[in-house]
Parts: structure tokens; sequence; C-alpha cells
């Protein structure tokens, strides 16, 4: 006999939650996969994160290809996880120098994307391995450009609990710190170069990205190996006006570092005919250094009879190119200036 229209309901619907269960089911079974999945992601990312600071080379590439390589989508990178991107945070700082150097050589410096995850989304870790990456190698000359390039990018534009601007005013002080390290270890590395150029210094990208809160930089510079980062260190005291107390030891140094020592002496004084008779007064008759003075001397005054930098330079023939050096000084200094206020006019909102 058929089914009567009653039993025909009765049994669909006993097929219809049985469809129901066998769903709900699947969907449960799916979950608990899931979540077993993301718990199993999560450590392996875990696992990755610490073997970066991993005692062998080989591993801690192993790792860098794992959270850099790849398919930046795939759950477990680096750029994806805000969790593991607080875990390298917190481990960087026991990594060895030689675990962090590596980060620069492998990440920071050849990448032109995936460095980004460090000084966007892990910054601190970003500025250790800097420092270490100069450290190791103090007279790698490209080694120390690069680290200024890749600073230099990173520090225009970051977003910090602060806002959303130029990251030295937006940063806490503890990564303030670690900026200003980070500067003065590729100044270290620079004064101990002998080959080392002032575009190598980091001190003008520093003086562009922190404006005067950088000047502590200058600092091992001035008694750095190269004659050349010498002597515009020392004529960036003068430019900058800074009174650091610093003995100027002019006869022990080669003429063109001498001749930047008197500069900023001259320069930084309130009276400068003070300092040059006393100049004038040691140095013989017959040494170069005497054009020195003689090019110091035609500088224009201010009102208080101070050196006035901001003035046209004087058309003068004495030590031509110690005038041509100060105002080539001033110059790198005001566009310093300049690009350090452009940035925050332009986070102000009163930029054009």
């Amino acid at each position: 006999m058929g089914q009567t229209p009653a039993q025909l309901i009765e049994n669909t619907g006993q097929r219809g939650s049985r469809l129901w269960l066998l769903v709900l089911g699947l969907a449960l079974v799916l979950s608990v996969y899931t979540a077993i999945s993301t718990v199993q992601q999560r450590q392996r990312l875990n696992a990755m994160v610490d073997q970066l600071g991993d005692s062998s080379a080989a591993a801690r590439s192993q790792a860098i290809g794992y959270l850099f390589d790849g398919d930046m989508t795939e759950a477990g990178r680096l750029s994806d996880s805000p969790r593991a991107q607080r875990r390298l945070e917190d481990a960087s700082v026991g990594f060895s120098d030689a675990a962090l150097a590596q980060l620069f050589d492998e990440v920071i410096k050849p990448r032109e994307a995936e460095w980004f995850t460090l000084s966007y989304h892990a910054p601190l870790t970003f500025y250790r391995s800097i420092i270490a990456a100069v450290r190791m190698d103090p007279l790698d000359t490209e080694q120390r450009r690069e680290a200024i390039t890749k600073l230099d990018l990173a520090l225009q534009t970051g977003q910090r609990d602060a806002g959303y601007g130029l990251v030295w005013d937006v940063a806490e002080q503890t990564e303030r710190d670690l900026i200003l390290e980070t500067f003065r270890a590729i100044a270290d590395s620079a004064s101990n170069d002998p080959d080392a150029t002032g575009d190598t210094t980091g001190l003008f990208t520093a003086l562009s990205l922190i404006g005067d809160e950088a000047l502590p930089i200058v600092e091992p510079l001035l008694d750095a190996r190269s004659a050349d980062v010498q002597r515009a260190s020392w004529l960036v005291l003068g430019v900058l006006d800074i009174g650091t107390g610093y003995t100027a030891r002019w006869r022990e140094a080669s003429q063109p570092v001498a001749e930047a020592m008197i500069a900023s002496s001259v320069i930084l004084s309130t009276d400068p005919d003070i300092p040059t008779a006393r100049f004038r007064d040691e140095i013989a008759s017959d040494s170069p250094l005497r054009a020195a003075l003689d090019a110091l001397a035609e500088l224009p005054r201010d009102a208080q009879g101070r050196i006035d930098l901001s003035a046209d330079p004087p058309q003068t023939t004495p030590a031509p190119g110690l005038l041509s050096d100060l105002y080539a000084v001033r110059e790198r200094v005001r566009f310093a200036s300049f690009r350090v206020e452009s940035f925050r006019d332009r986070d102000s909102g009163d930029g054009v």
C-alpha cells in the first residue's frame, strides 16, 4: 500500500533532520580542523620567528624563507600576523649580531618589498638589524650606504600609537632611543673607516628626519679616521652653532682638518676677532693656515658682530677650498632643515 500523506510528511521530515545533522556534523568537523590547523600554523610561525635567532646560519635562512618568501597571503607569514610581529620584537633583543646582520643581508638589503614588513611592523628589529650589520663590517662603505638609504625610507612615514606621520614625531621614547642608536652606530662605523665620505656618515640624513635632536651624532665624527669626514664634521659644528666644549687639537691635525677646526672656533665665537688674534699669534707666518684666517676675516658679520653664514659668501681668494666646503656644508644643513620641516608640514595638513 502507498504511504498516506501524513506518513510522507513524517518521512520527509526525518530525512531533512538527518540531512541537517549531517551538515552540522560536517561543519563541526570543519571547525575543529580549522582550529587545529590555526593552532599548528601559529606554532609553526612562532617556531620560525624564534629560529631567526638560531645559532646556525642555515637554520636562520630557512626561517627567513618561510617568513618572507612565497605567497604573502598564506596563513602563517610574518606580514599577516601581528602576534608574530610582536613576538619578533620581543625576541630580537636577544638575537646575536650575526643573526640580526643576516636579516639585514637577506631581507632588508636585497628585497624590494619584504623589508617593509620589518621596518613598518617590527621596527625595533629593523633598527637592531642595521646596527648589527654596520658593527659586523664597519669598513664596508656600500653596506653603510644601503643602511642609510633603507633607514631614510623607513623613517619618512609610519603608523604608531601617537598617529601617522614622520616616525620620529609619532614614536615612543624607546623607539626614538633606538633610532638615535642606529644613526650613532652608522656614524661610529664611518668614523672608523679611513675611506669614509660625508654622505656615508648618516648625519645629514638624521638631521633631515629628526631635526636638532640628531646633533649628538656629530660627536664621533669629529675624530674620524677619514680627513674628509673630520673636516666636514668640524664645519658642521660651526654651521649649526653647536657649543659642544669639544677640544679642537688643531696643531696635531692635518691641514684640511686644522682649517675646519679653526673655522669652527672662529664662527662659534661671540667675538670672532678674539680667537682670530689668538690663532695669528700661534700660527707661524709662513703656515698655509694663515690663508684660512684671512678668508674667515672676510666673512660677513651680523649686527652683534658675529659671523653671519646666512648671508652670501664673500668673493675672496684666500683659502677658496675652505670657504667652498664651508658653504657646501651650509647648503646641506639648510636642505636637511627644509626637508624635516616639509615632512612636518605634510603631516600637519599645512603642506601644499
